[in-house]
């Protein structure tokens, strides 16, 4: 899906997509965009950025309670960012992915780009190459690993933790890592319990403080769904 979302939003837009390579041409035709309603173009944006549409999770709707304004703060920040990295950790509902998505909306607002996806659908992602013939796998994955916007992962810690996913995932957060390209990854889990979840290379780049590469912020205002 997120493929063919991809190469239909290339057709009406000039924002470059989440669409990898295909090792041929798509079936998709324009026939696919009859205009439905003034704000086609933005949901099909929304959508392939892995952001609710109509926009519901803006730092406008965020509601700051003590504990929480650091992270609003540092997510505003990489609204504008060219590089860096943000780590948010804290427990379920207490609003990480509510400012990760505001981060995302935001910069599309601003007519750029971003992706928001959790580490299991990112997953699930590359799984679903293998049986596509019209994607290259090696090259698509160079691909995601390369986008130079704003990419959030969402949920760190709550993927099967296979040696397959371990490898993909450690390869991917390296690259972005390694080239300072901007991320924000959201986790319930601290350091140690991160890396028995997704492996001590992964939580030792997601919780560096000590190179300046990446802001880790802790969220301790409690959860929002039960008060």
């Amino acid at each position: 899906e997120m493929e063919s979302l991809g190469k239909i939003l290339s057709n009406v837009t000039t924002t470059v997509s989440q669409t990898p390579p295909r090792k041929k041409s798509s079936e998709n035709t324009l026939q696919a965009l009859q205009p439905q309603g003034p704000d086609y173009r933005t949901k099909l944006r929304c959508r392939v950025a892995g952001v609710p549409y109509p926009p519901e999770m803006t730092f406008a709707a965020f509601e700051p309670r003590p504990g929480s304004e650091l992270a609003l703060a540092a997510c505003r920040a990489m609204v504008d960012a060219d590089i860096g990295w943000l780590t948010l950790v804290g427990e379920y509902g207490c609003g990480k992915s509510h400012l990760a998505i505001a981060a995302v909306q935001e910069r599309l607002d601003k007519g750029d780009w971003g992706w928001f996806i959790s580490s299991g659908r990112l997953l699930d992602r590359w799984r679903s190459w293998f049986d596509d013939k019209e994607i290259d796998v090696t090259e698509g994955f160079q691909f995601d690993c390369q986008v130079k916007s704003l990419v959030v992962v969402d949920d760190l810690g709550s993927e099967r933790g296979t040696e397959w996913a371990t490898e993909r995932l450690t390869m991917f957060l390296d690259y972005r890592y390694g080239h300072n390209l901007p991320t924000i990854v959201t986790t319930n889990y601290i350091q140690g319990a991160l890396a028995q979840k997704s492996g001590g290379r992964i939580a030792d780049r997601v919780f560096d403080t000590h190179t300046g590469k990446v802001k880790v912020v802790f969220m301790d205002c409690g959860s929002y769904r039960t008060g």
